[in-house]
């Protein structure tokens, strides 16, 4: 709620409408994503993308008066590094925490068709809200973006023999050597 102006102090500022450039150097640092199982995909099974984002507020000037900006994250951005992206809500849950198994899917898993490295990025577009105490709460016209680093992923290729004795037995039967 906006303070009450001063009667002692009549200024009264004149605020334009606040666009996302305004407040781009109080955008909100990028999150890394969790890459479910273990920072690796497998092909042709779910992997998952975690992504924890909260509403903040930080402290600064602008227009020459103070105000405060709260930023709420509104939605994510994953691109998957394969040519896959999509838009989800901004926060996004491990396996764990939505009481998943492993390698099933999710809202955020992605299922990869080749194995390989990709990079996968996650950017979180924020609303704002621009508090300049008593002069008032103002919206921030557009979304602002905070643009992840990307996050390397090794997708493997997961291949069943059925052989006749163990790798610890015969260590070079089919299936046993490591897979480069």
């Amino acid at each position: 709620m906006p303070e009450e102006p001063d009667p002692e102090d009549p200024f009264v500022p004149e605020i334009p409408p606040i666009v996302a450039e305004d407040i781009a150097s109080f955008a909100p640092r990028p999150t890394l994503p969790i890459i479910e199982p273990h920072g690796v995909a497998i092909m042709r099974a779910p992997m998952n993308v975690a992504v924890s984002t909260s509403t903040h507020t930080v402290g600064g000037e602008l227009f020459d008066l103070p105000m405060s900006v709260t930023f709420t994250p509104a939605y994510a951005t994953i691109d998957y590094g394969d040519g896959t992206v999509v838009d989800v809500p901004a926060a996004a849950a491990t396996w764990a925490e939505l009481g998943q198994q492993q390698l099933t899917p999710t809202e955020t898993s992605h299922t990869y068709g080749a194995r390989g490295v990709v990079t996968v990025t996650v950017d979180v577009a924020y609303a704002a809200m621009v508090d300049f105490g008593r002069w008032g709460v103002f919206p921030v016209n557009g979304y602002i973006v905070s643009q992840g680093d990307g996050v390397e992923v090794r997708v493997y290729e997961k291949q069943s023999f059925l052989v006749g004795s163990t790798c610890e037995e015969k260590p070079s039967s089919p299936g046993c050597a490591p897979i480069t």
